[in-house]
């Protein structure tokens, strides 16, 4: 048996078990199983939503740091044309980059 006839197997014996055990819960409990699956609902829904805003404020968290940093650079360096080095004025040292590119 593939894989694909193995899954829609397991689905419909799943889901046949599930109507089945649902049909035998009286009145009662189905009202409560309703109310619990939609608070389940609902309370995934609220925590998807808390982690999006969550990651969504961290972007622009990291965003604002990166054109800080990216600010200080250009304030604390300098660019020596003559030499192509970066000359970093806080330790006195400095890095060759090269002007071609290496690939």
């Amino acid at each position: 048996m593939g894989l694909k006839k193995a899954l829609f197997f397991g689905a419909i014996v799943t889901g046949t078990t599930a109507l089945i055990s649902y049909k035998s819960l009286n009145q009662l409990k189905k009202i409560k199983l309703k109310n619990n699956l939609l608070d389940a609902t609902e309370n995934v829904k609220d925590f998807v939503l808390d982690k999006f805003y969550y990651i969504n404020d961290y972007k622009e968290d990291m965003k604002d740091c990166f054109v800080d940093g990216m600010n200080e650079i250009r304030q604390n360096e300098s660019f020596d044309k003559e030499n192509l080095n970066y000359k970093d004025l806080k330790n006195g040292t400095e890095t060759f980059y090269p002007t071609e590119e290496p690939y």
